[in-house]
């Protein structure tokens, strides 16, 4: 039995829960980095030319104690989670060195099993403990989290950049010196268009030259077909599942939809555990 099997049967308690195709476009577009000034050094100036950022260090600042705990950015988070995070980032550069992985999707069966905080989380690991230079992309067009989560109200982002007539910068976030984000920007109830055109697809393979991690935040499976659709631009998918909560066929439709190959590995959130085991603190990894 292989490890998502395990997640499967794991799963098998959980209650019940739940394309259109996109068209492409063929217009030429220029990315956010591919202006001669690199996205990890100070702009000479902010709000206008060529490469628009935001520095987001006073507004990350602002941050509740409650929130902060639960974020891999700050040094007072909680020690279990972080823990755990580490753990993931330790299996993505495991993969990356036997098999030369740069992008990971993260989604999720159903909405609130936890993907948008394990996407943040990864990335902040991987930025943070390992050095590494990531960029982390709210691909939920639909229904953005992470800049929400963050405090963040970034007004332009993908979404515009992708529908714009004309080849358009996008704000990248500097959350630190080796994290960005790439925000959403405004909702779009009907991204598809968007998220399968070239412009997406140039975004994303310029983006995996300029960073060492690029990590995608997308719908829930269950929701939307986004996540399926923006799989085959990366290099694997890491499916997120919560315990007692996601239906187990919903997991199975998930796995079936991103490919059981293309799956890197299973997060099973909200784990009770053993006292034994209380310093895994509610996630599980199966890769």
């Amino acid at each position: 039995m292989s490890r998502i099997d395990e997640a499967l049967s794991r799963q098998g308690k959980s209650r019940d829960e739940s394309r259109p195709p996109g068209a492409a476009e063929a217009d030429v577009f220029m990315s956010p980095w591919r202006s001669g000034l690199p996205v990890d050094h100070p702009a000479p100036h902010r709000g206008s030319g060529p490469h628009p950022r935001i520095v987001s260090s006073e507004s990350l600042a602002r941050l509740g104690s409650e929130r902060r705990a639960r974020l891999t950015l700050f040094t007072d988070v909680e020690p279990v989670m972080a823990h755990q995070f580490r753990r993931l980032a330790a299996i993505l550069m495991k993969a990356q060195g036997q098999e030369r992985l740069k992008s990971v999707l993260i989604t999720s069966a159903s909405p609130h099993d936890g993907k948008t905080l394990t996407s943040l989380n990864l990335a902040g690991v991987l930025s943070k403990s390992y050095g590494l230079r990531v960029l982390l992309v709210e691909a939920d067009l639909r229904r953005p989290g992470i800049a929400a989560a963050l405090d963040l109200r970034p007004r332009e982002g993908l979404s515009a950049a992708l529908k714009a007539g004309e080849d358009r910068k996008v704000p990248l976030i500097e959350l630190s010196d080796t994290l960005t984000l790439l925000p959403a920007g405004r909702p779009d109830l009907d991204p598809l268009s968007g998220l399968t055109s070239p412009r997406m697809k140039r975004i994303l393979d310029d983006a995996t030259e300029e960073f060492d991690w690029v990590i995608l935040d997308t719908p829930p499976l269950g929701a939307a077909a986004d996540a399926g659709l923006l799989c085959p631009l990366v290099d694997a998918a890491i499916l997120v599942i919560r315990a007692r909560q996601t239906a187990c066929a919903a997991v199975q439709a998930a796995v079936e939809t991103l490919g059981r190959e293309r799956i890197i590995g299973v997060v099973l959130n909200g784990v009770d555990q053993a006292p034994s085991a209380a310093y895994d603190g509610g996630y599980g990894y199966a890769v």
